[in-house]
């Protein structure tokens, strides 16, 4: 979908028919028995053989954009992309830790478990550390974005944090 609704070329193209249409009814209303606007007429005619034009090349783009190598490449760019800004924030929060955490005995203070399954679709990294470091605590997310978790599951063990007190659970379900 994302192929469909972020093409600049399909954009112009919807915006161009929608023009052409709103402009050819208001000319339709202007014809009368004895008189036809015949310039109104000429850049109708002249509007549709743009909007078709234009339509002809978003449907080549369209469809060599379609073929299984070129959206694997569009994914893959926007895969690239996310994950360098993921681990740009991630980088920037020293006291929000991603991976695999070896505790040395320690039990976590917090765990913060899923409501329900679903995928994970983001994380406020800033968010974490600011708490983190309110609550003077190392945050670890045990969950990658974009990892399918069942319902239970440990999203967040925080370690340093005094005890499990109900205001620190509740800053949790913003």
């Amino acid at each position: 979908m994302r192929l469909w609704y972020r093409d600049r070329v399909l954009k112009m193209l919807l915006a161009l028919l929608a023009g052409t249409l709103t402009f050819s009814f208001a000319l339709l209303r202007r014809i009368t028995n004895d008189f036809v606007p015949n310039l109104g007429v000429t850049i109708a005619g002249f509007l549709v053989a743009i909007s078709l034009l234009l339509f002809l090349i978003f449907l080549d783009r369209f469809l060599h954009r379609l073929r299984p190598v070129a959206v694997a490449m569009l994914v893959a760019g926007y895969a690239h992309r996310s994950f360098e800004r993921y681990t740009a924030a991630l980088a920037a929060a020293p006291d929000v830790f991603s991976g695999t955490f070896e505790t040395g005995g320690e039990q976590p203070t917090l765990v913060i478990r899923s409501a329900g399954p679903g995928a994970i679709q983001a994380l406020d990294i800033r968010g974490l550390a600011v708490w983190a470091r309110e609550h003077e605590c190392l945050v670890v997310i045990c969950h990658q974005v974009g990892d399918f978790v069942p319902a239970g599951a440990k999203l967040i063990e925080t370690y340093g944090v005094t005890g499990s007190d109900a205001r620190a659970e509740a800053g949790w379900a913003r």
